[in-house]
């Protein structure tokens, strides 16, 4: 579990993500689950794709909206501690950054989050061999061709 001062961040490169009309969508592609991010939870979740920690999310949000700190504190807890039961988010040797809120992001926490799980394609995401890829070479991987030239001919 992560406590309000450990520094936090998206599980990269185990997970991807993309926001589509206001939809979060998370994918692990080691565990084949998908998320949809709803509510607060797209706003909370972009807050942590650079190195943050609860206590600077609160920080960043004090006075700013109408909930008391502790109540943030207790509602972005809760959230990172379902994000991090799914492996979404990891520890960060990064120095946390004081993360930067849109007006549309506060107004948007006054949804709760909600964290939808979906596990119906798991078999799929993990023999799709797009997400097999070295990150040095990415993927298709070219024919070396020091091999290419080595076949002999008869």
């Amino acid at each position: 579990m992560f406590g309000r001062d450990n520094v936090i961040a998206a599980n990269l490169p185990m997970i991807a993500s993309e926001n589509f009309a206001g939809d979060t969508v998370v994918i692990h592609f080691e565990r084949g689950t998908y998320f949809s991010l709803r509510g607060s939870a797209g706003t909370i979740w972009s807050l942590l794709q650079a190195p943050t920690s609860i206590a600077g999310i609160v920080a960043a949000l004090d006075g700013q909206i109408q909930l008391p700190s502790k109540d943030i504190e207790a509602l972005l807890t809760a959230f990172v501690a379902k994000l991090a039961e799914h492996d979404l988010i990891t520890s960060s040797v990064g120095p946390a950054e004081p993360p930067a809120i849109s007006a549309e992001a506060l107004a948007s926490l006054a949804e709760p989050p909600n964290l939808e799980i979906y596990t119906d394609l798991a078999e799929l995401i993990a023999i799709d061999p797009v997400h097999e890829i070295d990150f040095l070479t990415g993927w298709p991987k070219a024919p070396d061709l020091k091999e290419t030239r080595s076949v002999t001919r008869s």
